[in-house]
């Protein structure tokens, strides 16, 4: 008998649960998924009104059909995650959905999944589409550069239906993507140093490098209430973890390969950091890696990640981009930094040959 799939709502924080919830639990409930299903919410370190509300939703769309899972402090999207997984396997599912709570997924989304997940795919993200835009893209896979960044593809983009397809991505978004079960427990969850942001660029990486396909699946559609705050906070998470997911997963070889192109990028970046206001955030992140801790952690974590691959530095890298399309960083960066670091790229890949 086939196990069910745990879809795996996450996580609440403050009043996201207020914001948007109701609508996203009306959408899994009128899915047309002829397999079993079950529910788990995540709540992080929110109100009691609020850890009310949701059992309120959650038991008028699915009775006693589902599981809460709460923390009193807020840890982050990767442990809570992680925890829900645990759970799930516990009830005896086995493969995962990741589903942000700010999304509402068509009635055909989890079918649409499921038929994506041939035997070597290990994930499969939903395309995912702006909510106030439903024509624009939000992203249809996300695209690693080769310097870290992971940014969603494609992003604004009008949506055409002829590009109906299942393609394969550099990684697929945490915000809507089916995980299969075996391939968890071959390379291992989300990396809860990562904490926020980066987690699921840092699993795709994984994923691939042991040999796993990573796909977009088109006809599952997922609308996001997508939003950036540039906010010291964020920009912290993700200078701190760009560097961590790159000096954990790339090969020796290829760091070494790329540090001129990595050291042109933060003269420009800091001088970026400092234009747009988020200096102070470049440089804490640059104090967590003075810390001896995190060496000795990241070389922890790294001997694990390198103990799984099965591909070669070559395939791995031929997603990556060696153009920055950031939304969130437009302007100087883009601007002096793409020139230069696309062609360093293009020369780059000639050369890896390990």
């Amino acid at each position: 008998m086939t196990k069910p799939v745990a879809v795996i709502i996450s996580p609440n924080w403050r009043d996201y649960a207020e914001k948007y919830l109701a609508d996203c639990l009306r959408s899994w409930r009128d899915q047309d998924y002829d397999g079993q299903f079950k529910l788990f919410l995540l709540d992080n370190e929110s109100a009691a009104a609020s850890r009310r509300l949701i059992k309120d939703l959650a038991e008028t769309n699915y009775g006693n059909d589902y599981e809460l899972i709460t923390s009193s402090t807020n840890d982050g999207f990767a442990r809570a995650n992680n925890r829900a997984i645990a759970a799930a396997w516990a009830k005896g599912c086995d493969d995962v959905v990741l589903i942000n709570m700010d999304t509402v997924a068509d009635r055909h989304c989890l079918s649409a999944l499921t038929a994506a997940a041939t035997n070597e795919v290990a994930a499969a993200q939903a395309r995912l589409m702006l909510f106030d835009q439903r024509d624009r893209v939000n992203s249809l896979g996300n695209q690693t550069h080769f310097l870290g960044f992971g940014y969603c593809r494609d992003y604004g983009k009008i949506w055409s239906d002829g590009d109906k397809k299942i393609s394969d991505i550099s990684y697929p978004s945490g915000a809507a993507v089916w995980l299969r079960g075996a391939a968890l427990r071959q390379v291992g969850l989300l990396d809860e140093e990562l904490w926020m942001y980066a987690e699921d660029q840092d699993l795709g990486w994984r994923l691939a490098a042991a040999g796993w396909r990573q796909v977009l699946a088109a006809e599952a559609v997922v609308y996001h209430h997508y939003d950036f705050a540039k906010t010291q906070e964020r920009f912290y998470w993700l200078e701190r973890n760009r560097w961590w997911v790159m000096l954990k997963n790339y090969h020796l070889l290829t760091l070494f390969l790329i540090a001129p192109a990595w050291l042109f990028l933060e003269i420009v970046l800091c001088a970026v950091a400092w234009k747009q206001g988020w200096l102070k955030a470049k440089l804490r992140a640059y104090a967590f890696w003075l810390r001896p801790a995190t060496w000795r952690h990241c070389r922890f974590a790294r001997r694990q990640a390198q103990s799984q691959r099965r591909l070669s530095e070559k395939e791995l890298t031929k997603y990556f981009s060696g153009r920055l399309v950031y939304p969130e960083l437009d302007g100087w960066l883009t601007r002096l930094g793409n020139p230069f670091l696309a062609a360093y790229w293009q020369v780059a890949k000639r050369l890896i040959v390990w």
